[in-house]
């Protein structure tokens, strides 16, 4: 079982591409897929973990039991507990995507089908990694990070004045806390650590929101 893995030094090659971390804290990770044309990740599941998917570059094929989509880039999904999928690039110089898993948890990972005879099989082992240099993106607080076109910048939430206005078309990813509505009898999560959405969702949905956690932090994607 894999324990003590140094995924913020080291990316994970695949036999679709590799991956690798680009941010995390103690409640999720969020990591940098590079598939390449006409590859596919393993047709699995996820009994614990909560995943968002948002294309930055080439366009996907999200594929389910029973149906499949089409992603561009900057589209997004979120994919439930325990909901087989497999992800597919289908342009011609492979595709970028993050990936944000809720909690973090390599080992929770069920293959059904794979391509490349790993069905069964737990998460890559040591000996497909290999050391990153200053090219790969590492997130941290406080500084607005590039990739392609693309910026990245952590956000605190006011627990007065909600989220600060940002374009409409803008990606949000909750790290911590939450947004929440005083209920009947007890306060319910409208938004929770893990939950990507567009900015023009936060405002049709805002009037349902009654406060926000303390320690509050969003990571805004923009173009």
């Amino acid at each position: 079982m894999l324990i003590e893995d140094d995924f913020k030094n080291n990316l994970v090659n695949k036999p679709w591409g590799h991956e690798y971390l680009i941010y995390e804290n103690d409640n999720l990770g969020i990591w940098i897929l590079y598939i390449d044309e006409q590859e596919k990740t393993s047709f699995h599941c996820h009994s614990k973990k909560l995943t968002g998917l948002i294309v930055l570059d080439g366009n996907v094929e999200v594929s389910f039991l029973e149906n499949k989509s089409i992603l561009k880039p900057f589209e997004k999904v979120m994919i439930r507990r325990g909901l087989f999928h497999s992800t597919k690039s289908i342009s011609k110089n492979g595709s970028i995507i993050i990936e944000i898993e809720t909690p973090k948890d390599k080992n929770d990972l069920i293959r059904l089908e794979d391509s490349y005879g790993r069905e069964g099989l737990s998460y890559e082992n040591k000996t497909k990694y290999r050391a990153k240099d200053s090219s790969h993106l590492w997130i941290e607080e406080g500084k607005t990070s590039e990739l392609l076109n693309y910026k990245f910048e952590i956000i605190d939430a006011n627990v007065n004045n909600g989220l600060p206005e940002v374009d409409d078309n803008d990606i949000c990813i909750l790290l911590s806390g939450g947004f929440y509505n005083k209920g009947q009898q007890e306060l319910l999560e409208v938004l929770s650590v893990g939950d990507c959405f567009y900015y023009r969702i936060y405002k049709s949905i805002e009037q349902a929101i009654d406060g926000i956690l303390e320690n509050t932090k969003v990571l805004i994607l923009r173009k």
